[in-house]
């Protein structure tokens, strides 16, 4: 783990592999792996072209897999490490370029947006994670936001994604819900 180029190279064969519905099952059933991808995640937040393969492999891995889903959200903090990279990559996305060393195109953190906002809309189908997402104030903050910011002609996967994300917190009813306390007030873009 100490090694960013051996750990990009693994993440970029496993990305590859979770594309295979037996290879995706066989990972998701691994529990550990779901404890290392968010170790990897924390130790190299900065490292775009590492963080993009690992949610995609997060991605696929609760894409239809609800014991996947449980698993991932079983880690401690692994919405924690999720919203941080959320945060953080969306104040790229809109930050202006300088020319300072690290700093990420406004493309690359929108990659990796559409990633993680994909985990989100893919967790929050569990029937015991969805209801404690929609409650999350960060959660909900977070995709309006992306929302509010974005264009579907500027950014279409992100849009949609993002508003995948808030359908499937919207179906839970449930009494302390963000999004059954907020008007929502989402404007088309005329183009």
């Amino acid at each position: 783990m100490d090694d960013k180029d051996v750990c990009t190279n693994v993440a970029r064969i496993f990305s590859k592999l979770t594309s295979y519905r037996d290879c995706c099952a066989a990972l998701a059933s691994y529990s550990r792996c779901y404890a290392l991808f968010l170790s990897l995640l924390n130790k190299y937040q900065k490292e775009q072209d590492l963080v993009i393969r690992i949610v995609f492999i997060l991605g696929n891995l609760t894409a239809k897999n609800n014991q996947a889903r449980e698993l991932f959200s079983r880690e401690r903090g692994s919405i924690e490490t999720l919203l941080t990279l959320f945060q953080n990559y969306q104040l790229d996305q809109h930050s202006p370029r300088l020319g300072f060393p690290g700093a990420r195109p406004p493309a690359e953190a929108e990659d990796v947006l559409v990633k993680l906002t994909r985990v989100l809309a893919n967790i929050a189908i569990h029937p015991r994670i969805g209801p404690v997402l929609a409650a999350n104030p960060r959660v909900v903050g977070l995709l309006l936001t992306t929302l509010e910011s974005n264009s579907l002609g500027d950014c279409e996967e992100l849009v949609i994604n993002t508003t995948a994300a808030i359908n499937n917190l919207s179906f839970y009813q449930v009494k302390n819900s963000i999004l059954q306390h907020k008007k929502l007030a989402l404007k088309a873009p005329c183009e």
